[in-house]
């Protein structure tokens, strides 16, 4: 007990390195798995979002064939484009985060 009361600051400093060390342990696991599931989610969002970006061509060349109902098929195109943009928009904010969780990395050598 007498090495408790004689160390008690060493002990502390100790004590206080381990948390702060699980903390930075829990952290960089966390951010690994939110890289891994943005990298997932972009590589299920990137096909999708050429399905459409060809869907969206697909519709446009049927739109010219077919005169007499123009108007309602553009606003349908013009939905999907929307689409297209809002999903291309969710895909590069996705490869932004994944960038991001990247850049600790790059500062440790690998």
């Amino acid at each position: 007990m007498d090495f408790v009361v004689d160390h008690a600051v060493a002990i502390a400093a100790v004590i206080w390195g381990a948390a702060i060390l699980v903390g930075i342990i829990a952290a960089v696991v966390a951010g690994l798995r939110m890289w891994r599931r943005s990298r997932l989610a972009h590589g299920r969002i990137a096909p999708a979002a050429a399905e459409l970006a060809e869907a969206t061509d697909r519709a446009q060349q049927r739109l010219d064939a077919v005169p007499e109902r123009g108007e309602e098929l553009r606003a349908a195109i013009h939905e999907l484009q929307l689409q297209i943009e809002a999903v291309s928009a969710i895909a590069e904010t996705a490869a932004e985060a994944a960038d991001t969780f990247r850049s600790p990395l790059r500062y440790l050598g690998r």
